[in-house]
């Protein structure tokens, strides 16, 4: 936000966080200045009324398109420029989904169309981010995931993947069959209760080709196989 200089004056400067990350350019964004005192003609109320943002948060920072609704930057991201690109690059780049309760599994994977699910069996290695990196920049409308399965078991999964080994990683790709998480209203509940389908890589250890493989060809159709329930996660015991 950025006031409109007034009667021919000079104005306020531009936040120099602002235009340092504007200068950085390698954030995926697009930085646009703002009079957020305008009156909006449709409400009646100002750009700060509309979206909820705090005036008194200096530089006042929001992004909006691909992340939702309007979110203000936090203050504690607007110390640097660098700070600034570094959350937008967070917010706004592809990334895998941290799964680690059973809840976020269904609502981040398994309710998704296609879904890419990494079992981690440690620390990954840099080829392995570097692989997924790929991944998610090649297939934009695939959700991808990541699960810590040296620390968390998968029932209902676990017996259809090569056996859990530690240090080794694994990789599923989920096939949404049918249904969904919502219930109880009359539009969703005719939706039925979600199930999935399976294709998993069916040897131990990854890399960018043989996920690239296995995406692709749940992409162009393969037969995937249904399971009866979905996956749960539990603690690991050792």
């Amino acid at each position: 936000c950025h006031p409109e200089a007034k009667d021919g004056s000079v104005g306020l400067p531009i936040s120099s966080v602002f235009q340092d990350s504007h200068d950085d350019g390698t954030a995926p964004a697009e930085y646009v200045l703002m009079d957020c005192d305008h009156v909006l003609p449709d409400s009646g109320k100002t750009i700060y009324e509309k979206f909820k943002l705090n005036k008194k948060k200096r530089p006042t920072v929001f992004v909006s398109g691909k992340v939702g609704p309007p979110k203000q930057v936090p203050e504690k991201h607007l110390k640097t420029g660098g700070m600034l690109t570094k959350l937008l690059k967070q917010m706004l780049e592809p990334h895998a989904a941290k799964i680690e309760k059973t809840k976020e599994l269904k609502e981040k994977c398994l309710n998704k169309d296609v879904c890419g699910l990494l079992l981690k069996g440690g620390k990954p290695e840099p080829y392995v981010k570097h692989a997924m990196a790929n991944l998610l920049g090649k297939y934009p409308n695939v959700q991808f995931a990541s699960i810590d399965s040296s620390l968390l078991f998968l029932i209902n999964l676990e017996e259809h993947l090569p056996e859990f080994v530690p240090g080794e990683h694994r990789f599923v790709v989920f096939k949404k069959v049918s249904g969904g998480l919502s219930s109880g209203d009359n539009e969703t509940k005719a939706e039925g209760r979600l199930k999935t389908s399976i294709l998993p890589l069916e040897t131990p250890g990854v890399s960018f080709n043989s996920m690239n493989t296995l995406v692709g060809d749940v992409l162009n159709g393969k037969k995937m196989k249904k399971i009866p329930a979905l996956p749960n996660i539990k603690t690991r015991t050792k």
